[in-house]
């Protein structure tokens, strides 16, 4: 009896050692599964952690060179708002000078066609054919000098924004003979 209990306890044990055996091999298993998991999961931690890095630097550097273009489009907007108003201070300088000169080409014009009026008018004395020809085209170049005079002058009203359009009928026959004289 005992000896069959002996052998009933050897089973007992040898399936208990097979079942621990099984267990531990069971273990030993899932702790390598684990430590795998967690060596993927560090590599995972460490390349996500590199990529981060990486595109950190991407953008920090797309940060400085988008600083660079600001500053670079500040400079040239104020260098640009710099020539426009240069460009403006000169135009008003043009139109001023073209203003004064205008005015003192007009006085002395205007008293040379008052002088070929009065020859026109023969106040001075009888013209003959020639001398009427001849002032007949010089008062038709001071009357056309006058009138770029005032071309000029109304071009300076249209660029200060105080001249008006003005539609004419003109003898194409008539502007033409002017021309060809």
């Amino acid at each position: 009896l005992l000896r069959f209990e002996n052998v009933e306890l050897v089973g007992d044990l040898t399936l208990a050692r097979d079942t621990q055996e099984v267990a531990n091999r069971a273990l030993k298993d899932q702790i390598e599964e684990t430590q795998q998991a967690q060596r993927a999961l560090h590599q995972s931690h460490a390349d996500l952690e590199t990529r981060v890095h990486e595109r950190t630097s991407e953008l920090e550097e797309l940060t400085a060179r988008l600083e660079a273009t600001i500053g670079q489009l500040d400079s040239e907007s104020k260098e640009a708002d710099a020539a426009r108003s240069a460009a403006e201070t000169a135009s008003k300088a043009k139109s001023q000078f073209l203003a004064v000169v205008s005015h003192e080409l007009r006085t002395p014009l205007n008293v040379i066609l008052g002088y070929q009026d009065l020859l026109a008018a023969e106040v001075a004395g009888e013209l003959n054919e020639s001398q009427q020809r001849y002032l007949a085209r010089a008062t038709l170049a001071a009357q056309q000098l006058l009138g770029l005079i005032d071309q000029i002058l109304n071009l300076e009203r249209i660029e200060a924004g105080k001249g008006e359009l003005r539609l004419e009928e003109a003898d194409l026959s008539v502007l033409t003979n002017e021309v060809a004289e």
